[in-house]
């Protein structure tokens, strides 16, 4: 995962843990997710999830969320108001 994260932007961070730790994870910022066999009948897989972008302060705590398809305008904005920002 560490490896598939990084070809998007190596500041990414993916969630690891024990399974319980992921599914009470999972279930607190209510997220989705389900591994599915590809179409092509070989071994690979698809998942699908939701997509989020979780904005934490930085100890680490929930501040926001945004959708994941957000443009990046619209992303900037959030941030900059998110962060007091929202005039500049």
């Amino acid at each position: 995962m560490a490896n598939y994260l990084k070809s998007f932007d190596s500041r990414i961070i993916g969630l690891t843990g024990t399974q319980d730790q992921i599914d009470r994870t999972v279930k607190e910022f209510r997220v989705f997710a389900s591994r599915e066999k590809s179409d092509d009948g070989g071994n690979t897989y698809l998942v699908s999830h939701t997509s989020y972008i979780y904005l934490m302060d930085p100890q680490g705590s929930f501040v926001n969320v945004i959708q994941g398809g957000a443009t990046g305008d619209e992303i900037a904005a959030w941030l900059r108001k998110e962060m007091g920002l929202a005039g500049t």
